[in-house]
């Protein structure tokens, strides 16, 4: 069994663990209290923020979201706080792999935006979205989202932005068309500013916009660790390999379209 394991918890330093945790929320919410007898509507915003963050951290998804909820059931909440308070339940489903939860706290934040929100509110949940997008297959429209977001990208509490730069690439060169490969991929200047970071990557695009078909096979067995060690990629790392490889070959065989038996 496992008892005994370097690294495991035993049954009594698990419960020790969720006595402290018991603990803490304790004295957390002991602070919403003092906040609203002796203090204003900020304090008593801020210390809520406390708990669900500490939720967020230390509990089970439900007791975080439902933090989350306490905090979004508050009255005089502004647009912008409701956006923060929903985007932040958003990434506690997005860890727990619960995409519907996801899905359904961004659309939410996503209606708040459209009458409130401000430039930087909107151009984050365009990340949570384009990420929640990808987790659930829709490549297509993250590939849009990613693209736009690349040169205002902030959400380093999601991914950092050399890893945004790979999703952006990855998803977009099975979409967009070659002219814009070439534009917004290969020379635009947010992802050359790291390309030497991420080299397997940038010689896919390279490879298949330059038409060098060895190269581009070469790089696509090199990507599939890549995928396969991504936590937003993995779940699709087979979906991915398989696109790549009917994108190179149609490719390659859309120059043959012209040839008759006539022209031979």
């Amino acid at each position: 069994g496992w008892e005994g394991k370097a690294g495991c918890l035993s049954d009594a330093d698990l419960a020790a663990m969720e006595s402290r945790h018991k603990t803490k929320m304790e004295e957390l919410e002991k602070k919403v209290d003092e906040a609203k007898e002796n203090a204003g509507d900020m304090e008593v915003l801020d210390a809520r923020f406390d708990v669900a963050r500490f939720a967020a951290k230390s509990l089970s998804k439900d007791e975080a979201l439902d933090a989350y909820e306490k905090v979004l059931a508050l009255p005089k909440l502004s647009s912008g706080k409701k956006i923060d308070c929903l985007m932040e339940g958003a990434r506690v489903a997005l860890f727990h792999g619960d995409n519907k939860k996801t899905a359904e706290l961004i659309e939410k934040a996503a209606k708040l935006a459209e009458d409130g929100g401000d430039w930087d509110r909107r151009n984050r949940l365009k990340v949570y979205s384009s990420l929640s997008k990808l987790l659930v297959r829709d490549v297509k429209d993250a590939a849009s989202l990613l693209i736009d977001c690349i040169a205002t990208f902030s959400c380093t509490e999601l991914c950092s932005y050399t890893e945004f730069v790979v999703y952006t690439i990855v998803s977009n060169i099975l979409y967009i068309p070659r002219t814009e490969l070439k534009s917004k991929i290969i020379d635009g200047p947010e992802i050359l500013s790291v390309a030497n970071e991420i080299p397997v990557v940038a010689r896919l695009v390279n490879a298949l916009y330059d038409c060098d078909y060895k190269g581009y096979l070469q790089a696509m067995v090199e990507l599939q660790p890549i995928l396969v060690a991504d936590r937003y990629l993995q779940p699709h790392s087979g979906y991915i390999m398989r696109e790549l490889h009917v994108l190179g070959y149609k490719q390659f065989l859309d120059s043959y379209k012209s040839v008759t038996l006539e022209s031979m």
